[in-house]
């Protein structure tokens, strides 16, 4: 796979395919960066969202971008970072501001409705 540089201006930003999950997506904006080893997505989320409990088959890791996220019992601002455990249930409570954030997985992900 050739190196891959996804800057601000860069971003392509588009809705949610119809195949996600529609309770964790219809407030949301992504887009793909690499489908395997590893997967990348980088997802943009309304203000005020919440995307019910769920869970994913591989870990995952969330950098916090831009705005700010209450991810279980943790609230995220730009900067942070995320390490979120195969099958670990957790919801997202957006911010006022709304949140930009990337996700990196070693592979795609089977979502896991709770």
């Amino acid at each position: 796979m050739p190196i891959v540089v996804n800057t601000p201006e860069t971003r392509n930003l588009d809705a949610v395919n119809a195949d996600a999950p529609r309770k964790a997506t219809e407030n949301s904006k992504w887009e793909v960066l690499s489908r395997e080893d590893p997967y990348v997505h980088i997802a943009q989320v309304k203000p005020g969202s919440h995307v019910p409990a769920h869970s994913h088959s591989t870990s995952e890791v969330m950098v916090i971008l831009e705005g700010s996220v209450r991810i279980g019992d943790s609230d995220c601002t730009a900067g942070s970072i995320a390490i979120i455990p195969p099958h670990e249930t957790y919801s997202l409570d957006v911010g006022d501001q709304g949140v930009t954030f990337a996700v990196v997985r070693p592979t795609t992900a089977r979502f896991e409705e709770r």
